[in-house]
């Protein structure tokens, strides 16, 4: 709601977790908020998916809980991210720009590195 003004609030969509509904959602939409577990459910298929494709900016939050229940999710989701800006470019499209966000970390930099 606090961008509203600026992009235009139909432009802000929180998914549902439902996949077909969100696909929808996600063409129509600027800004995409989900929880990694959506985000996992909706990039499985990505190469079919061209609005996936598109998606230029993923900002992950809460990196410290990697070593949490939702950790190896978030990991898996996270090396896909990778892989499709990798693909990227390769076929000379723009790379996708990852942003990792946490309160505190002990290994920080590593997993910025390994985030790239």
């Amino acid at each position: 709601a606090r961008f509203g003004p600026i992009i235009g609030a139909s432009e802000i969509s929180k998914l549902s977790g439902e996949i077909i509904p969100d696909l929808k959602v996600l063409n129509s939409s600027r800004i995409i908020l989900c929880t990694v577990k959506v985000w996992d459910m909706l990039t499985r298929r990505w190469r079919q998916r061209k609005v996936i494709q598109a998606v230029s900016l993923v900002i992950f939050d809460e990196l410290h809980f990697l070593g949490g229940d939702v950790g190896p999710t978030m990991e898996v989701v996270l090396s896909r991210m990778r892989y499709i800006s990798s693909q990227r470019k390769q076929e000379g499209v723009e790379e996708l720009r990852i942003v990792g966000l946490s309160a505190s970390l002990a290994n920080a930099r590593d997993v910025g590195e390994w985030i790239g």
